[in-house]
Parts: structure tokens; sequence; C-alpha cells
């Protein structure tokens, strides 16, 4: 999945290439714009899944900052358990840009693998998503069996 948010938004994440490396400016209304626009995506992404909220087990939510991770919980209807291992990248880590995703998706692996000793029968869905220039959205469904 990559899907931009709505237009009036390209000032959320802007990069910058300068002689001593990259630039990354956060917009002040970033958290607003992804409260306003992450669930409308997400639904709309289901939707085209055949699957709803309600399919999904994992959820791996951006740990671009605190307000980050606030606004998409709330505005995907999330517990604090369900954003339990962004949270947890974010306070090791920091944020890294797009690719802290994958840092928490992959905790969230270690995790299930460390409880394998359970009886895991059905699948396990899992929807990671992290956000990109001007605001966008970018992510991936996932299945462990």
């Amino acid at each position: 999945m990559c899907h931009p948010f709505r237009e009036g938004t390209q000032d959320g994440i802007t990069l910058r290439i300068r002689d001593n490396g990259i630039t990354c400016k956060l917009s002040r209304d970033l958290p607003d714009y992804i409260e306003a626009g992450v669930g409308p995506v997400i639904q709309q992404f289901l939707n085209k899944q055949q699957k709803t909220t309600a399919d999904i087990d994992l959820w791996a939510v951006h740990p671009g900052g605190t307000r980050i991770i606030q606004k998409a919980q709330s505005a995907l209807g999330l517990s604090d358990e369900q954003v339990a291992d962004s949270w947890a990248i974010l306070k090791a880590y920091g944020n890294m840009l797009s690719v802290s995703i994958l840092f928490v998706i992959a905790r969230m692996m270690n995790r299930l693998q460390d409880a394998e000793t359970k009886a895991v029968t059905a699948p396990i869905t899992g929807l990671g998503f992290s956000f990109s220039l001007g605001v966008g959205i970018e992510g991936v469904l996932f299945e462990k069996h």
C-alpha cells in the first residue's frame, strides 16, 4: 500500500539534501494530518483486501514520535496493547523515519516466535504502516502462519 493523504498536507514531512546530509522537517500540523487522514486510508485499503479492522491481529504503527503514535492510535481506535511494540521501538531508537516500521514488525515477530510454545493454529494477520513525504502512507499487510 502506498497512498497520499489529502491535498494541503505537502508540508507534513519534507526532506532536504544538504552538503552535510539529509534533513527531515516535520510540520507542527503533522499529527493532525495523521489523525484526519489515517483512518479513511486504512479503511479503504482493508476494504480492497476484503478485510476489516477486526481481522487485524497486529498493528505496527510508525513510531515517528509521541504525537504520531497517539494520533494514529486514536484515529484507528487501537488499544494501548495494540501499539505497545511501536512505543517500545520509539523509546529504544527514536524516530528513524519510515524504516522504523521494520523494527516494529521485527519486534512483533520475535515476540510471537518466543510465544510459539503456545499452540497457534490460525494465521495471524498484521498491518504495518509508516508515513512518507508530503504526508503519504506506505504499508504492508502480512500474515504469520
